[in-house]
């Protein structure tokens, strides 16, 4: 199966949406997370990473770092999410060292801020593009999604760096940002990059 990477970015940039969905629901359920709704939300999630950091490897080409961002970003989510989905209900059980439960978990943590942090490479490596190659409106995202990006991996490395507590949120609301804009800038990305060669696999700019 050949896919242009016009065509990958857009598949990219709907698991991106996707995950910010979810991400949105899970936050605005509340309680209800905890009633079932979390674990259908992280199967999506799940799926949507994978497909995010398979269809990422066609994209290395023409933006290779942004690329990476995006496969990093996807497999450290999928590995956090599987913890959570398989181990946390296990270790919540009577009998099991609440001390082993908190480790677990705190590691979960740190992968999902790895996670995020690629997503806001990704995001300022691209809009370094757009800002660099369009104006008007292509440069008005470009210059958001730097914002987002710079945001995204100042907050991640915060929080990984050993303020989890304090900046959770911050870091969760950022790297989220920054996918959303990452995932606008995308097929933007791409289809300037299209243009400007007359095929996507011509182009050797870097993000």
């Amino acid at each position: 199966m050949v896919v242009s990477s016009y065509r990958a970015a857009w598949i990219v940039a709907a698991m991106l949406f996707l995950t910010v969905l979810t991400q949105l629901i899970y936050v605005g359920a509340g309680e209800a997370t905890a009633q079932g709704l979390g674990k259908a939300l992280w199967r999506v999630e799940i799926v949507a990473y994978l497909v995010m950091a398979l269809y990422a490897l066609r994209l290395a080409r023409q933006h290779p770092l942004a690329a990476a961002g995006l496969l990093v970003g996807g497999l450290l989510n999928v590995i956090q999410l599987g913890i959570g989905l398989h181990m946390f209900e296990t270790l919540r059980q009577e009998g099991v060292p609440e001390a082993v439960f908190r480790a677990v978990l705190q590691l979960a943590f740190f992968l999902y801020f790895a996670g995020k942090f690629a997503l806001g490479f990704t995001a300022a490596g691209l809009g370094s593009v757009l800002f660099r190659s369009g104006g008007g409106v292509t440069g008005w995202i470009g210059i958001a999604a730097m914002l987002a990006g710079v945001a995204a991996i100042g907050m991640t490395l915060l929080a990984m760096l050993g303020g989890e507590s304090r900046f959770t949120f911050p870091a969760g609301a950022a790297g989220t940002a920054a996918a959303l804009i990452a995932g606008i800038a995308l097929p933007l990305a791409y289809r300037r990059g299209e243009h400007a060669s007359g095929r996507s696999d011509e182009s050797e700019a870097e993000a």
